[in-house]
C-alpha cells in the first residue's frame, strides 16, 4: 500500500514538473513574443514619426514658399505701376485691374453719401424713403445764400449749398463774358410738393383719361412723386429775365448766347444738362431720353461734381450712362496733358452700412479731397481731387 501510494506520489510529482516546465516554457515563449513585438512596434513607431517628421519639414518649406510668393505678390500689386495716360488733352485711363495705393479707411454717414451728388433719380430708380428727412435741412436758399447775385423769381427757391457755390461761379465768369440775365425758376421739390404738381396734371387730363392710362399719361407731364430729379436738391432750371426788357425772357434759352454759354461750359463747374432730347439742347446732342425717362425739353441742370462732370462731358454721358460705365469698370483715373487730375471707383454699399447708417470706405492714404456718393443702384461711387 505504502510502496503504491509514494509511486502515484512520485508520478503527480513528475507530472506538476512537466507541467509548470511548459508553463515556464508557454510563459518564456510569451516573453519572447512579447519582447519581439513590442520590439517590432517601437521600429514602426520610430519609422511612422521619421516620415511625419519629414512630411512636416516638407509643408513648412512649402508654406514658407507660398507665404514668399504671396508677399511678393503683394508687393508687386502694390507697386504696380498704372498705364501711361496720353500725354495731350483728357484722357481717362481704366484702373480696374489696379488696387488702391496704400488705402486706409475713413467713415461718412448715410445722410452725407445721400446729398453728395451722384444720386440717381429717374422713373425706375426713385429716391429712398428717408432721402427727404436726412438731408432737408442742408438746404439753402439760392438767393439769399448768393446775396443775390443769383436772380430767382422766389427766395424759397433752394438747393445743396455745394450746388449754390457752383451756380454761382458759372454765372459770374458767364458775366465777365458779357453775359447776364440769367434766373432760377425751379429748383428742390419737396414730395408733398411734388405730388401736387402730379394731382394737378393728373386732374386736368382726367376728362380724356382714366385708370392706369391716365397715370402713365400724366407721367409724360410730370414726375411720379419721389422721381422728380427737382427732388434731389442738385437740379434747377434756367432762364432769361429782364425786368426793364420783357422780350428776353421770350427768347429760347439754348438758342441765346446765354444759353450755349451756360451748356457748353457747365460741366467745368460741376453741372451736366440732365435731359438731352432730339435735337435739343442742339442739334449735336443725341436723344436720351430714353436713358432718363424724360422726353420734354426742359433746361434742367444737375450738380454731380467737377470730376464726374468731366467724365460725362468726355464720354457725352447722361447720369445713367455714367453709372452703368462705373459699374462695368469701377477704378478709373482722369488725366489733363499727361497729370492726374482724378480718381474715381465704385463699391457696393454694404449691409452694415445699410444697417447703421454709416458706411466704411477704402482711400488712398495719400488722399485730401474725398467725396462719396450713393448711386442708387447699390453702390457707392468715390471721388478724389488730386
Amino acid at each position: 500500500m505504502t510502496g503504491n501510494k509514494k509511486n502515484k506520489t512520485n508520478k503527480s510529482l513528475r507530472i506538476m514538473l512537466i507541467l509548470l516546465g511548459v508553463f515556464l516554457i508557454i510563459t518564456a515563449g510569451a516573453m519572447l513574443v512579447s519582447n519581439m513585438m513590442n520590439s517590432g512596434q517601437d521600429n514602426w513607431v520610430k519609422s511612422q514619426n521619421e516620415k511625419i517628421a519629414a512630411e512636416n519639414q516638407k509643408l513648412e518649406e512649402d508654406y514658407a514658399l507660398l507665404k514668399s510668393e504671396y508677399q511678393k505678390n503683394v508687393m508687386e500689386e502694390e507697386n504696380k505701376s498704372w498705364p501711361v495716360p496720353a500725354q495731350e488733352g483728357w484722357d481717362i485711363v481704366n484702373l480696374s485691374g489696379y488696387p488702391l495705393e496704400n488705402p486706409q479707411t475713413m467713415t461718412v454717414s448715410r445722410a452725407e453719401l445721400l446729398k453728395s451728388g451722384l444720386m440717381l433719380i429717374n422713373p425706375w430708380h426713385p429716391l429712398p424713403g428717408d432721402y427727404e428727412t436726412l438731408t432737408m435741412d442742408s438746404l439753402v436758399s439760392i438767393g439769399s445764400t448768393s446775396q443775390g447775385k443769383i436772380a430767382v423769381q422766389d427766395y424759397n427757391l433752394k438747393l445743396f449749398p455745394v450746388a449754390v457755390d457752383a451756380l454761382s461761379a458759372v454765372i459770374n465768369d458767364a458775366a465777365q463774358e458779357g453775359l447776364g440775365d440769367y434766373i432760377i425758376r425751379e429748383a428742390f421739390r419737396s414730395n408733398a410738393e411734388q405730388s401736387i404738381i402730379f394731382e394737378k396734371y393728373r386732374t386736368e387730363l382726367s376728362n380724356k383719361y382714366s385708370g392706369d392710362i391716365l397715370i402713365d399719361e400724366t407721367k409724360k407731364k410730370v414726375n411720379y412723386p419721389g422721381t422728380s430729379e427737382y427732388q434731389s436738391g442738385l437740379s434747377f432750371q434756367v432762364f432769361l429775365y429782364n425786368s426793364k426788357d420783357p422780350s428776353i425772357a421770350k427768347q429760347a434759352f439754348q438758342e441765346t448766347k446765354q444759353g450755349k454759354f451756360f451748356t457748353e461750359n457747365s460741366w467745368k463747374y460741376g453741372f451736366v444738362f440732365r435731359f438731352p432730347t432730339e435735337d435739343f439742347p442742339d442739334s449735336s446732342w443725341m436723344d436720351k431720353s430714353f436713358l432718363t425717362g424724360v422726353s420734354i425739353k426742359l433746361n434742367t441742370y444737375r450738380y454731380v461734381g467737377i470730376p464726374s462732370a468731366t467724365v460725362m462731358h468726355l464720354k457725352n454721358f447722361v447720369l445713367e450712362e455714367y453709372i452703368d460705365y462705373l459699374i462695368s469698370n469701377p477704378h478709373i483715373a482722369v488725366y489733363n496733358n499727361g497729370i492726374l487730375m482724378y480718381e474715381i471707383y465704385r463699391t457696393e454699399a454694404s449691409p452694415e452700412g445699410l444697417a447703421t447708417g454709416v458706411e466704411t470706405i477704402e482711400v488712398p492714404a495719400s488722399a485730401s479731397n474725398v467725396v462719396s456718393s450713393y448711386d442708387n443702384m447699390g453702390g457707392i461711387i468715390t471721388v478724389i481731387t488730386h
